[in-house]
């Protein structure tokens, strides 16, 4: 799980080294415009399985982490994309 940070802006090199740092499942991007850079870096770096959830279309993001570790990833909106752990 990574909030990304400033807003999703896209920096040189930096951002592919952060996500292949980080190596998130899920993507929480807070802005109000939407960011297709930052979308295609996170695809082309992590893969399609990886869930981005930007909160100009999802409105809040609720995260839980359960007892046992789950990760739940929860929008506002119900026609957001809900995001879900890919397999391991």
């Amino acid at each position: 799980m990574l909030v990304a940070p400033h807003h999703g802006s896209v920096v040189e090199h930096d951002t592919a080294a952060l996500l292949r740092a980080v190596d998130p499942q899920v993507i929480v991007v807070s802005s109000a415009t939407a960011r297709p850079r930052f979308a295609e870096l996170v695809r082309a770096t992590l893969g399609p399985d990886c869930r981005i959830l930007v909160t100009r279309e999802a409105g809040a993001v609720t995260v839980r982490i359960t007892p046992s570790g789950d990760v739940l990833v929860e929008s506002l909106r119900a026609d957001a994309e809900r995001a879900t752990p890919r397999d391991d």
